[in-house]
């Protein structure tokens, strides 16, 4: 792959749609972005005599002092709240956030072609086939979950192979789940290094866009990043 050719396409591409990129690129990172988080502050300690929780400070107790089962109480708690918040966001990406993004992919993908493309592409990934879609993501997250157990390389090397796959969802309507997630990792073979060694050459822009609190990423780093990811695809499917 040459990661020159690619980019300048990609920049070419967007350029010469560029509101409408910049537009599809913060309606996916809104939706398909949105997460769910919970917080906790201060810290709390239980006092031998009177049972109440209060602040903990050095010294102020003995150690011994602390109910285990009080202790055991708040981390099942928290732990509840942890696998919950997991569920949710899961569950939202493969219901919403996962479909969106492909919308997102299946419009930078066309518009590498067609400068005239619509914002309406990103509802590719709700439209005709979300059931399918929908059941090509939830397999696609069960697989590298399951690799991941092997250490997390492994996982990571079968996210790089899965991810051509929005692009051939769009593509192709009549193709299955587990028929597209094949498609993809075959496309990939020989090209997993290629494409991670492509997002690395993003680090600069990304660190750029950082110090910019996300303004150059929203107006410039976004859409060429998503821009070039199209173009990579391209490149695969001549080759395949």
């Amino acid at each position: 792959m040459d990661r020159k050719l690619l980019k300048a396409n990609a920049k070419e591409a967007f350029k010469a749609n560029y509101w409408r990129s910049v537009a599809v690129g913060v309606i996916t990172t809104l939706i398909a972005g949105g997460g769910f988080a919970a917080s906790s502050g201060g810290s709390v300690n239980i006092n031998s005599n009177s049972g109440q929780l209060q602040q903990l400070s050095p010294g102020a107790s003995d150690v011994n002092s602390i109910d285990p089962q009080i202790v055991a109480i708040v981390l099942a708690v928290f732990a509840g709240i942890f696998c919950i918040v997991a569920i949710i966001s899961t569950v939202y990406g493969i219901f919403v956030g996962d479909p969106m993004k492909m919308g997102g992919d299946s419009f930078y993908l066309k518009n590498s072609d067609d400068s005239e493309t619509s914002i309406e592409e990103i509802k590719t990934g709700f439209t005709p086939n979300y059931g399918r879609n929908v059941k090509t993501f939830f397999l696609k997250k069960l697989f590298i979950f399951l690799w991941s157990l092997l250490f997390v390389i492994p996982g990571i090397v079968k996210g790089l192979g899965y991810s051509m796959t929005n692009y051939i969802l769009a593509e192709d309507p009549d193709i299955g789940a587990k028929e597209a997630l094949k498609k993809s990792e075959e496309m990939m073979k020989g090209h997993k290094g290629e494409l991670f060694m492509l997002m690395l050459s993003f680090f600069g822009w990304g660190f750029l866009a950082a110090l910019t609190c996300g303004i150059l990423g929203i107006f410039y780093v976004g859409p060429y990043i998503n821009a070039t990811n199209a173009e990579f695809y391209k490149a695969l499917k001549e080759e395949y």
